[in-house]
């Protein structure tokens, strides 16, 4: 098997151990083992449980940053879909990934606690599509001229709820979606031309 199918092969294995038994009750060795291979082959592949980790959220927030190009790049859109469509994915993938896995939590209590260096630039990338979205509708008309950092920062605010793990398990995926829409539906009003 190749070195890098290798790799994903124990990237999923170990997501898996994570979300069923948590984060601080997962070995490198029951992950070693879930993947038919000895705790000293995987750790040629992995240095320890947070190089791992690290690797998982790696993966996690390519992942999130290639769908939401793909949404906001699709052709037709006004800046209001575009929104909508990017706050629409961001928790349609937060939803699968953590909602009936309540065992990663601790993963991601583990990544944002010690590996902020990993989750600040995933807050950027967010921050700079809105802005990029900004801009485009600013410059259309679509929406009324202002600071677009600022509006793009109080956007990431006011939407975070709707990507962070710790509430996909409190309420139902149709319960989000309703809620994201109304708080689309404000920020964009509040952006419209007077």
């Amino acid at each position: 098997m190749a070195k890098e199918a290798v790799r994903e092969q124990i990237l999923e294995a170990a997501e898996q151990r994570f979300a069923q038994y948590g984060w601080q009750k997962t070995t490198m060795a029951e992950i070693a083992g879930d993947c038919r291979m000895s705790a000293a082959n995987l750790y040629r592949y992995f240095r320890n449980k947070e190089d791992l980790a690290q690797a998982i959220a790696r993966h996690y927030f390519q992942q999130m940053q290639d769908g939401l190009r793909a949404v906001i790049e699709r052709p037709g859109l006004t800046a209001a879909q575009q929104i909508e469509a990017m706050v629409l994915a961001m928790l349609q993938l937060t939803y699968e990934r953590f909602s009936a896995k309540p065992g990663l939590l601790s993963l991601v209590d583990y990544i944002t606690q010690s590996c902020w260096d990993l989750v600040e630039p995933e807050t950027e990338v967010e921050q700079r599509l809105f802005e990029s979205i900004l801009e485009q509708a600013m410059a259309r008309g679509e929406f009324a001229r202002a600071d677009v950092t600022s509006t793009a920062q109080a956007m990431c605010s006011a939407l975070a709820k709707f990507h962070m793990p710790q509430f996909m398990g409190c309420y139902s995926l149709e319960e989000l979606q309703g809620r994201a829409r109304g708080v689309v539906n404000l920020l964009v009003r509040g952006l419209l031309p007077r």
